[in-house]
């Protein structure tokens, strides 16, 4: 019995190792987390597009603290931005309602800056926590 439970983990194992480098060979994703619920759930897996044009409303994978992250886009530079405790506005265009937002800010998203945000804000930490994230740091799109 308990090599027949020593084979299983192995090849367990060995298909997570396999996964996780088709995933890398690939350009795919395995979500973690539900800061994008419900346009992608947990352990949904994404396709990469790597040198694909970036919009508003464009979900992006960028490194971040040495893991890759999803969020949409939602300011682009020169856009302004203003987190309010009723709602996110981009360039006086409310596009989230918020209730009693915690801190309330204003800016211009700079130059080769993103402004991100997760469709499910309560879960997200996103640009409202860590800033604007530079162009360079994005690793593609996912459609």
């Amino acid at each position: 019995m308990n090599n027949k439970i020593k084979v299983l983990i192995s090849c367990i194992f060995f298909v997570l190792i396999i996964c996780i480098v088709i995933c890398i060979i690939n350009n795919y994703i395995i979500i973690n987390g539900q800061s994008m619920y419900p346009t992608l759930k947990h352990n949904q897996i994404c396709r990469i597009h790597r040198n694909a044009e970036i919009n508003i409303g464009s979900i992006v994978v960028f490194k971040y603290k040495n893991a890759l992250v999803v969020k949409r886009v939602c300011g682009m530079e020169g856009d302004y931005v203003e987190i309010c405790k009723d709602g996110i506005y981009i360039n006086s265009n409310k596009l989230y309602d918020l209730n009693n937002e915690e801190v309330e800010i204003s800016f211009i998203v700079g130059e080769d800056e993103l402004f991100v945000l997760g469709d499910n804000l309560q879960e997200s930490v996103d640009s409202r926590v860590f800033g604007c994230i530079n162009i360079s740091q994005v690793v593609g799109v996912i459609y």
